[in-house]
């Protein structure tokens, strides 16, 4: 990518390196997401945050900071743990860039040996998912949710969902 907005972007995090690159990454429907890989090897996972989704995107970094930390204080079994990607901080020491044209953008640790499917493939997969979210909502089920900013009306607000659903 010559002189793209996600180069820019990517340019905030890892600086001064000739070598970088920027291509897509994932086929996300709300955020534009791409992989950097610097000149050393190291990768990043660059996302520009949709502002018509998340109209004040730093509540959702805010909000991951919150997880992180939160996270961080929760034992895990090593052999089976939740992975995370933390947040990689732009040359200025913020945890995001802002562009010319008010496009939010972060970057997050990439995590190795992984993949991302767009389908379930099979049963082995579902149980992944199961064995992810459970384990996820154990290790926040007592995150305070002060700590909490709302990135969005209504959401994450199950009651609501429910209620839709059952109507």
């Amino acid at each position: 990518m010559t002189d793209s907005p996600a180069l820019r972007a990517a340019q905030a995090f890892v600086a001064d390196d000739p070598a970088l690159r920027v291509e897509p990454c994932g086929q996300g429907l709300i955020n534009d997401t791409f992989l950097i890989t610097a000149g050393d090897g190291r990768r990043l996972i660059l996302q520009r945050l949709n502002r018509q989704a998340f109209p004040q995107p730093e509540r959702v970094q805010a909000n991951l900071r919150a997880l992180l930390a939160h996270l961080a204080t929760r034992p895990q079994n090593p052999e089976r743990r939740i992975t995370l990607p933390g947040t990689h901080p732009a040359a200025n020491g913020a945890d995001h860039y802002t562009d010319a044209d008010g496009g939010f953008w972060r970057a997050l640790d990439y995590i190795d040996r992984t993949r991302t499917v767009a389908r379930l493939e099979n049963t082995g997969q579902a149980g992944e998912v199961g064995f992810a979210l459970g384990r996820f909502h154990a290790l926040v089920h007592d995150l305070a949710t002060d700590r909490l900013q709302a990135t969005r009306e209504g959401f994450h607000q199950t009651p609501m969902y429910y209620e839709r659903f059952q109507a």
